[in-house]
């Protein structure tokens, strides 16, 4: 996304006082109770196995780590895994901080 429609999102979600990721390109997480990860606004499922997934998403990717993996539902832009989760890292990609 441009710088200037970068800065305009920005002043609109503000202006309208609604979260970061209603108008702008940010990811969201959601694990809940440790067994069920929703990740939305996805770019790519690079990895799965049982013991790790990789998401790319936008600017960085997401390692999921833990056991019993499952994807449930890949949607477009939205994954959702189930197993036990241990821990979630991200790592900056194409040179874009954290």
């Amino acid at each position: 996304m441009s710088s200037w429609k970068q800065r305009l999102s920005h002043r609109a979600t503000e202006w309208l006082g609604l979260p970061p990721d209603a108008l702008l390109d940010v990811s969201r997480v959601t694990c809940l109770d440790g067994h069920k990860v929703i990740v939305e606004n996805a770019v790519e499922l690079l990895r799965v196995s049982e013991a790790l997934i990789e998401v790319e998403l936008t600017g960085q990717r997401l390692m999921i780590e833990g056991k019993d993996f499952i994807v449930t539902m890949v949607m477009s832009r939205e994954i959702h895994i189930e197993g036990n989760v241990h821990s979630m890292t991200y790592e900056a990609v194409g040179g874009r901080n954290q």
